[in-house]
């Protein structure tokens, strides 16, 4: 029985190890501390990240210790907002994400005054708490150094500490050989993946499954040493290619790069020949890549539309009515916001989620009444999901709740 057990057991942790291979992480995540203009931590700051090409946003809240973390965001350009009631907003631009990045973004927020927000332009370099030796190939060397074939696996040859026994021409399919050593480890020990998938033939680990075109990359970074747990199965370091994903407008291209011994010249030693068909003919060559990429990702209206599907199929459903209610706020319908969200209300009375995006919206717009009742009614309904949001909404309340001077 016990021989049994400790089968059992031992083949339930092969699975989980092989799951948890099966897919690494391909997102990036910001971590960061918010203080005010003494340094003291803020507890219950809302941190919103939008990603600028796609618009969407994610949001968390500061903790006790003024902690927040924002984990699994596509890469990209970001926007980081923070805000506090009785303090000003505090807004970093221009925050670029790659593959795996982990970022420290802090922020200083001040008494509210005058200025009602603080906007800063991130640096091109933020602070990455990672002890990992890596380096990125971004969608500029993907798309503008000169490769023979045009097969992306010539770029890592290019990061220090990576030795290449390649042909000139890289193969594709059955003939996609991989032949290179990561800091002097054995070639078959390179972790190859294609958007957290592995690609490698677990044959040999040296020939790859699929060979993405340079149009269809957006990114790749190599990781050549002190990587994390995060990464199973092969220890002589990491290949990870992330696709292309669209954006809010439709983007493509058409392409055809063409290499033809009609525009080259004869080499000296060719033109010493006896034989006329080569001494009067370059080598003979007739290359030819061509092909075309389209790409589009809706964001506000397609997630609009998406939760309106959702409700279709489910008309009570008051997560999808309030996740419509937040993307016709972003789009800057804040009159139907409104209205969706009262629907979902009328649904589930009780709804702390409705409640507090009302009364947001209500403060916004200077609905003072309305937003001090659905502010009660948010604490009134608010569970332990929402203790990190309760003490700025009863700051908020506090402040609405006073008399104006006359």
């Amino acid at each position: 029985m016990r021989r049994y057990l400790r089968t059992l057991t031992l083949g339930c942790m092969a699975l989980a190890i092989a799951m948890a291979a099966r897919a690494q992480e391909i997102t990036a995540t910001i971590t960061g501390t918010v203080t005010d203009q003494s340094g003291a931590a803020l507890p219950g700051v809302t941190v919103v990240a939008r990603n600028v090409g796609k618009g969407v946003t994610t949001e968390a809240v500061t903790s006790n210790t003024g902690r927040y973390t924002l984990p699994y965001l596509i890469n990209g350009e970001y926007e980081l907002t923070f805000s506090l009631t009785g303090f000003k907003t505090h807004v970093a631009k221009s925050i670029n994400l790659h593959v795996n990045d982990r970022l420290e973004v802090g922020a200083s927020l001040g008494v509210q005054g005058v200025t009602e927000a603080v906007e800063v332009t991130a640096s091109s370099q933020l602070i990455q708490p990672s002890p990992a030796v890596q380096n990125l190939m971004g969608s500029t060397q993907v798309q503008e150094l000169p490769l023979n074939n045009r097969n992306f696996v010539q770029l890592a040859t290019l990061v220090p500490g990576v030795s290449s026994s390649l042909t000139d021409e890289v193969g594709i399919g059955l003939t996609s050989t991989v032949s290179l050593s990561i800091n002097g480890a054995r070639r078959n020990a390179i972790n190859w993946l294609v958007d957290g998938a592995q690609n490698v033939d677990v044959g040999s680990n040296i020939t790859l499954l699929s060979t993405p075109t340079l149009e269809s990359i957006e990114e790749f970074k190599i990781i050549t040493s002190s990587y994390a747990a995060e990464w199973p199965r092969s220890g002589g370091g990491i290949i990870n290619v992330v696709t292309k994903s669209g954006s809010n407008d439709f983007r493509g291209s058409v392409y055809e790069y063409n290499r033809s011994d009609s525009r080259n010249a004869n080499s000296f030693f060719r033109k010493q020949s006896s034989d006329p068909a080569i001494r009067d003919n370059p080598p003979y060559l007739k290359y030819n890549n061509y092909g075309v990429t389209l790409l589009r990702q809706g964001n506000t209206d397609g997630a609009s539309a998406e939760f309106r599907t959702v409700l279709t199929l489910e008309p009570r459903s008051v997560d999808a009515l309030v996740n419509l209610a937040l993307a016709q706020k972003t789009a800057g319908q804040a009159d139907l916001a409104k209205e969706t969200l009262l629907r979902a209300l009328t649904i589930a009375p009780r709804s702390a989620a409705a409640h507090y995006n009302l009364a947001v919206l209500c403060d916004d717009t200077s609905e003072t009444a309305r937003a001090i009742d659905h502010y009660r009614a948010f604490l009134d309904n608010a569970g332990a999901e929402y203790a990190g949001r309760t003490p700025e909404v009863r700051a908020r309340l506090a402040v609405l709740s006073k008399p104006r001077q006359p």
